[in-house]
């Protein structure tokens, strides 16, 4: 359950944006054994934090794996013919539609990969 103060809100696509949630938790889980979740928000923006404890993306490899049918070493080395490299790519592009950004880091909490999604705030 995501927790936003009142004073704040987003407008979202239901079901498109709980697939792009759900597909960086579920690549958390495959990946990781510790996963937290923040959700905050400054002036302008909403910011959702998911970080884990996994071994995280080369920093080389951060930029590809948001784009097309890119699988990183640890993608292909889980013998799952069923992962084409699109998960991420399509969640970026959910993120974008929702005039949003998406960035993966470093989890410096935990150790592993941080995805940070910023959602411009709604006007009431």
């Amino acid at each position: 359950e995501l927790i936003v103060p009142p004073s704040s809100y987003i407008q979202i696509k239901v079901i498109a944006f709980e697939r792009a949630i759900s597909n960086i938790i579920n690549n958390a889980i495959k990946y990781s054994t510790k996963i937290k979740i923040s959700v905050y928000s400054n002036d302008s923006n909403i910011i959702i934090r998911i970080e884990d404890n996994g071994i995280g993306i080369k920093d080389e490899e951060k930029l590809l794996v948001l784009k097309p049918f890119y699988r990183s070493d640890k993608a292909r080395s889980l013998n799952n013919a069923g992962n084409v490299g699109l998960g991420l790519a399509i969640t970026k592009e959910i993120i974008i539609d929702h005039k949003g950004t998406i960035t993966l880091q470093d989890s410096k909490k935990l150790g592993g990969l941080l995805v940070k999604i910023s959602l411009p705030k709604g006007q009431i």
